[in-house]
């Protein structure tokens, strides 16, 4: 359902104060990169040593004036996003304001935008004025007779109203959910591993899963996925695409003045009001996406990240339906079958699976894996399934 319609008004949500400093500090961010992305005059009588030094300065420079003006860009979007109300919704607010005060709520303010996907979300500051206690759920109930839409109360939100103020975030139900089934072994000899991964659903309705697997093996491969795990994920939390949080990834790697690091990286994101799909890989091996009997192979990839500024990451799309399954797995679980007389050997084996449980189905694949390497764990594997089904 979207939010606004040809009679609908524009209203900023942010004050406008505040929304002049977001620009202002957007402004400032961009003459920073300005600065940092000036090249330093190179003298042609320095030793080697030093002209790599030099080289080397200029690339971190260049790689840190580009994070900065991804985040300006980030800040400049943020200060004049438009947040539409809906017409219809600013006459009902007489209503909700009547309705939940005859039944002991005061309403400070309520306000209705249009998330990132297009859909309705409702937030509401209340309190309880008779010193009584209130289920969220009761007010979303309320609110989803009033829409004509499932409205669900956001992760994060309280789930009692009582003597003082809370904000409630409400919004619409989205129409798919996933199911995530995870199987791992670590590497024969070695106490961790180098594959870390993420998977969980962010505001606005999408859903991401991401496998890192660090060079090498052991507690530094997992110290390097581990971190760039964690900072995809509060860069995905801030508000970056996976596309932009990808690139700022591969920058940080790049300029790290110690030993080259690199790591692969497997994304994907699922819009669970559509279904719509995208997935990235840097450095990682095939997916597959399961329909039934039928197996697709997703296997476009590049090099890994920190290898090279503006390095280039494939990507496909993917309109993903009820009863689908997505494999995404690491390269020491591809590995075990690249010896197969053909490369369709393990989608015949995915997709002869009748397993409805992603846990059981990311079993299979890593014990079929182990299997075909004869018992021996020669790398880090991870497979992960996620199921795709439509919420009722």
């Amino acid at each position: 359902m979207k939010v606004h319609d040809k009679q609908d008004v524009c209203r900023f949500v942010l004050p406008e104060y505040g929304k002049r400093r977001l620009i202002n500090y957007a402004e400032s961010l961009e003459n920073l990169a300005n600065s940092y992305s000036f090249i330093l005059n190179e003298d042609f009588n320095t030793s080697r040593q030093e002209t790599l030094i030099h080289e080397k300065i200029t690339e971190n420079r260049l790689v840190v004036s580009k994070q900065l003006k991804e985040i300006s860009k980030l800040l400049e979007e943020l200060a004049k996003e438009a947040y539409f109300t809906s017409y219809h919704m600013e006459k009902h607010q007489k209503q909700i304001y009547k309705i939940l005060g005859e039944n002991g709520l005061q309403v400070q303010d309520i306000y209705v935008v249009e998330n990132k996907n297009g859909y309705m979300e409702i937030g509401i500051t209340l309190r309880a004025m008779y010193h009584d206690t209130y289920l969220a759920s009761q007010i979303g109930e309320f609110l989803s007779k009033l829409c004509h839409n499932k409205m669900e109360l956001e992760k994060d939100c309280v789930l009692y109203v009582g003597d003082e103020p809370v904000t409630l975030v409400f919004k619409e139900e989205v129409s798919y959910s996933v199911l995530t089934g995870m199987a791992k072994a670590t590497k024969e000899g070695e106490a961790f591993s180098g594959d870390n991964y993420t998977a969980k659903e962010y505001n606005g309705g999408n859903f991401v899963c991401a496998i890192s697997d660090g060079m090498g093996s052991g507690v530094s491969a997992c110290k390097d996925s581990q971190q760039l795990i964690e900072l995809l994920e509060k860069l995905l939390e801030s508000g970056f695409s996976i596309e932009a949080a990808s690139e700022m990834l591969n920058d940080l790697l790049l300029i790290q003045t110690e030993n080259t690091r690199t790591a692969t990286l497997d994304l994907c994101e699922i819009n669970l009001y559509s279904g719509n799909s995208v997935f990235l890989k840097a450095g990682a091996v095939p997916s597959f996406i399961k329909r039934g009997k039928y197996v697709k192979r997703l296997s476009e990839s590049t090099l890994p990240l920190g290898l090279f500024t503006d390095a280039k990451q494939s990507k496909q799309t993917l309109q993903l339906k009820e009863g689908d399954y997505v494999i995404m797995l690491s390269d020491g679980v591809m590995d075990c079958f690249y010896e197969e007389e053909t490369d369709s050997y393990l989608e015949d084996r995915i997709g002869m699976m009748h397993y409805e449980n992603p846990k059981e189905m990311a079993n299979r694949i890593l014990g079929q894996a182990i299997k075909k390497s004869k018992g021996k764990i020669m790398d880090d594997m991870t497979v992960i399934v996620l199921g795709i089904m439509e919420k009722s």
